[in-house]
């Protein structure tokens, strides 16, 4: 295989690693924990004296961009532990 198929196929799989499981289902979880990531970090750059001078956003924001995992606790804590679905 050239070089270059090989870049393509492993920019291809580290993509899907953003979405999937390791079983190769599509997990809600880091599709939903992305978005936010993304939205967190465009609302960093847009709206940074706004937030810089709140500190509850600043810390909402930058525990959605470090710490995707506490966030989710957090949010378990506050409003219970959502049930899988499947069986």
């Amino acid at each position: 295989m050239p070089a270059k198929d090989r870049r393509i196929a492993n920019v291809r799989r580290d993509l899907n690693d953003l979405v999937r499981t390791p079983q190769g289902q599509v997990s809600e979880a880091k599709v939903w924990s992305n978005v936010g990531k993304f939205i967190a970090a465009y609302l960093l750059l847009h709206h940074a004296q706004y937030i810089i001078e709140r500190w509850d956003a600043l810390t909402i924001l930058l525990t959605i961009l470090v710490l995707p995992d506490l966030f989710k606790k957090v949010l378990e804590m506050k409003y219970g532990s959502v049930q899988q679905k499947g069986g």
